[in-house]
């Protein structure tokens, strides 16, 4: 458990927090799956893509791994995620025009691990609390 522990905290620093993108293939297993995707954007090479958008916009992106679990072949994985989003970003809510705000957002993930690799990915984020951040919903 603690090897998958140390394979998922590589994933955040050394994608998400300093744009390694070839480790991205060390990393996930060649038919990964993100169950948070449609069918049709749910592969490896729409999880990198998706991570790269992020990374353009956010080009002083960070994600803080707040707790991370394991379990047999899952890990989970609570974070926050904070930047400042200075290009335009497509999210599930709509395209977000560069606004240079700070945001902040936090989330879970879990992963299924296999054969060393990252096989299976659950992400749940709070898509409202940064869409209300970067001006595409009304704050309450």
């Amino acid at each position: 458990m603690e090897t998958n522990k140390a394979l998922v905290r590589r994933f955040i620093d050394d994608v998400h927090n300093n744009g390694n993108f070839a480790a991205f293939n060390e990393l996930f297993a060649p038919n990964y799956v993100n169950r948070s995707a449609p069918a049709s954007a749910n592969g490896r090479a729409a999880r990198e893509q998706a991570i790269r958008s992020y990374r353009a916009a956010m080009p002083d992106l960070r994600v803080t791994i707040d707790d991370v679990i394991a379990e047999g072949d899952r890990v989970a994985l609570r974070w926050t995620t904070s930047g400042t989003q200075r290009g335009a970003l497509d999210t599930p809510l709509g395209v977000a025009p560069a606004s240079n705000r700070p945001v902040s957002f936090p989330g879970i993930n879990i992963f299924r691990i296999a054969n060393g690799k990252i096989a299976e990915e659950w992400i749940v984020w709070d898509t409202l609390g940064f869409a209300q951040q970067v001006g595409l919903a009304a704050s309450r």
